[in-house]
């Protein structure tokens, strides 16, 4: 995006208290972001559309633990 260091990403939780495996990932209830560019057109939507996971979309930045939206 900018040279600040964002990037567009998903941001994805498990729904199960488990975890949740998909695209090569584990993904936890406390959840975490993927750069959009790290992922194919096909894992955006497979992830995406996944019930056992909540998605969002959101800008992110490369700073430690800051989410910018």
């Amino acid at each position: 995006l900018g040279d600040d260091g964002d990037y567009e990403g998903l941001w994805v939780e498990a729904i199960p208290e488990q975890g949740f495996r998909r695209c090569g990932f584990r993904f936890t209830r406390e959840g975490f972001g993927i750069a959009l560019a790290a992922l194919t057109a096909e894992q955006i939507e497979q992830l995406e559309n996944e019930p056992n996971l909540k998605v969002e979309r959101g800008i992110f930045s490369s700073r430690v633990g800051e989410r910018v939206y």
